[in-house]
């Protein structure tokens, strides 16, 4: 009960697979460290519980993630990068000339590297590693659908729904989850006017039919609060589709086996808390790494490098 009533409903949602399609190191690799490390699930659960409110753990950008490209830009500049934007990536394949390098076709032209980081969606990194056709397929298939809007209505001021709801599939309704994102983030209920709130429902399925329009926000949101939300007071409405969202397990197993270095959800799991110290992590081991002499594909004493 508790695996197909909890377990299920958070997988479908979150992850947009069920449980019996997913693992605990794929979706959450420090919990399954913790794991390995306590020999129990519980055990790992209570260590790494914290006390703080639900939903404390997902990271957030204050303004919103848009902003999180543009830092990084800036921090990577001020430390020496040749950043190129509307530039595409066709290919990446091993170098000959570098021991361990590759080679990038891209739109404006070859480019060496002798340390290749792809930090893409699941399919489009499938796609430049050259993932097997089943890797490629079933991550083309991870499509979410998310439908924004703007209520204005006093009754949820208190936010009756707390940050949010996951959707037990057994309910009437074609959203798997709603987040409330002004009870959420207290930057963006800062930012709207009073009584004006911000909702965000994930379409069950791939199909936002049902939630993208005022009338269907109206509709779900009443069912998911328990306030009695009109479809006048729904001010606006916007459809979000992420073509490149979720990794299968074959897809993440090809990534993983890449012989370039793969970064981001598609292999470190959802959400920031999980991509980011993955990517600490990866930081780390490529300056250890680049640190090391270049030794080209022909030096003699390349295999002791």
């Amino acid at each position: 009960m508790v695996a197909e009533r909890l377990v299920d409903t958070l997988c479908r949602s979150v992850y947009s697979r069920p449980a019996t399609d997913v693992r605990l190191s794929d979706l959450h690799p420090g919990m399954w460290a913790v794991v390995r490390e306590h020999g129990s699930l519980i055990a790992a659960a209570e260590a790494l519980a914290t006390g703080a409110r639900a939903g404390a753990a997902v990271g957030g950008v204050s303004g919103g993630m848009w902003r999180l490209p543009a830092a990084l830009a800036e921090a990577a500049r001020a430390h020496g990068a040749d950043i190129r934007t509307g530039v595409a990536v066709h290919a990446v394949r091993a170098d000959d000339t570098i021991t361990g390098g590759s080679l990038l076709e891209t739109s404006a032209g070859d480019v060496t590297a002798r340390v290749v980081v792809v930090a893409t969606g699941p399919a489009a990194a499938a796609r430049l590693v050259s993932a097997d056709t089943e890797a490629r397929d079933a991550a083309a298939a991870g499509r979410v659908q998310v439908i924004a809007a703007a209520i204005d209505h006093a009754g949820l001021d208190a936010f009756p729904a707390g940050s949010g709801v996951i959707v037990d599939p057994a309910l009437p309704t074609p959203a798997k989850a709603l987040t409330h994102v002004t009870a959420k983030w207290a930057w963006a209920r800062d930012a709207a006017p009073a009584h004006r709130h911000l909702v965000r429902l994930s379409a069950r399925g791939q199909d936002a039919a049902g939630l993208d329009s005022r009338e269907g926000v109206a509709r779900e949101v009443s069912l998911l609060t328990g306030v009695d939300i009109a479809p006048a007071d729904v001010v606006d409405v916007v459809v979000q589709e992420w073509p490149d969202a979720v990794a299968s397990p074959r897809t993440a197993a090809a990534l993983a086996a890449a012989p370039v270095r793969i970064a981001g959800a598609s292999v470190a799991g959802t959400g920031l808390a999980s991509v980011i110290p993955h990517a600490r992590a990866l930081a780390a081991t490529l300056i250890a790494e680049l640190r090391t002499p270049i030794r080209p594909a022909s030096d003699p004493l390349r295999s002791h490098a």
